[in-house]
């Protein structure tokens, strides 16, 4: 199986997991993901990475960053099949149908160039050959006002599998969560 991982998620790691990773274990178990091409990092989301939050993720993880630990998303065509599908499948219709022709094209071209739209595209032109999953923060539900339907919204259209950060981790074995609790002289 892959595991193609969005921006969201690395910075979740970053922030909420690694400061408890002292033995470093968790940063172990992502590089050597990351370098048998089971965990995908797309170059698109590594360019993310490094303009949030001043690129804590690259500076945490700086194998993400080596050119042999990207993946590009080159020669996956974008189609009329794909372009119908984004136009018809894709879209936050409550949203897109209000902007003038234009405007929604503007927004389409930001959209097929993003990180995300990278993310659905790799996955999708894989799907057939491998079992892939991809690994994302987003719910479907919360869209922020935008014209295109976030991650797993796209997925559940085009049958491809999203799990969430604690669920990935915790499918391959890396949460192993021991909480010690003292008695307090308060009680």
């Amino acid at each position: 199986m892959k595991a193609v991982i969005d921006t969201s998620s690395l910075v979740s790691l970053v922030r909420y997991y690694l400061p408890f990773d002292t033995e470093g274990k968790l940063k172990t178990f992502l590089e050597e993901m990351v370098a048998a091409k089971k965990l995908i990092i797309l170059e698109q989301v590594v360019k993310e990475c490094k303009k949030q939050g001043k690129g804590q993720v690259v500076k945490a993880l700086p194998f993400i960053d080596k050119p042999k630990n990207k993946t590009a998303v080159t020669g996956v065509p974008v189609n009329k099949k794909l372009f119908n599908m984004i136009d018809n499948n894709f879209i936050n219709g409550s949203v897109a149908g209000q902007l003038p022709p234009a405007e929604y094209q503007l927004e389409r071209d930001k959209f097929t160039e993003a990180a995300d739209f990278a993310m659905v595209l790799y996955a999708y032109s894989i799907k057939e050959k491998e079992d892939v999953v991809i690994v994302t923060e987003e719910t479907s539900y919360s869209n922020d006002g935008k014209p295109f339907k976030k991650i797993p919204g796209i997925c559940d259209t085009i049958g491809i599998r999203t799990q969430n950060l604690p669920t990935f981790l915790s499918e391959n074995s890396i949460i192993n969560l021991a909480v010690e609790v003292q008695k307090s002289s308060l009680f």
